[in-house]
């Protein structure tokens, strides 16, 4: 009969203590049949590596946030400069239909003057022929 019971362990082993046994004992396991001829490596080539890795990462880092920066730079230049020019054709066409309002009432005053004319010439006739007609 198998026994299904869990048994704990009788020291509880962290998730960074298995992760780093892991790593240490699959360090130095070789890969294959060539990877068996080279010798392995020491801690502190490990450490050498790990941290040209690093400073190589942040330089590619570095980089790539200037690249963003730049960018970014050049979207923000052409989106002010996209808004500019909206304004001046909106600013354009502001202009014409205040033109055209301005020559609308120019010509509504014009008529109204006419009229005005008219008015004033069939008063001045009507009172002609009432005078004439008094003489």
């Amino acid at each position: 009969m198998v026994d299904n019971s869990v048994t704990p362990c009788a020291t509880p082993v962290s998730m960074v203590q298995a992760i780093s046994r892991a790593t240490t004992e699959t360090s130095t396991m070789p890969l294959s049949m060539e990877a068996s001829m080279f010798p392995g490596q020491t801690s502190s080539q490990t450490i050498v590596i790990g941290l040209e890795f690093v400073k190589e990462l942040s330089s590619l880092m570095f980089e790539a946030i200037l690249q963003f920066g730049s960018q970014l730079t050049n979207n923000l230049i052409s989106m002010a400069e996209q808004y500019r020019l909206d304004a001046m054709h909106r600013e354009e066409l502001l202009d014409q239909e205040a033109m055209k309002r301005e020559k609308i009432a120019a010509a509504r005053e014009k008529e109204q003057q006419e009229r005005t004319a008219k008015k004033r010439a069939n008063a001045n006739a009507s009172k002609t022929r009432v005078r004439r007609k008094k003489c």
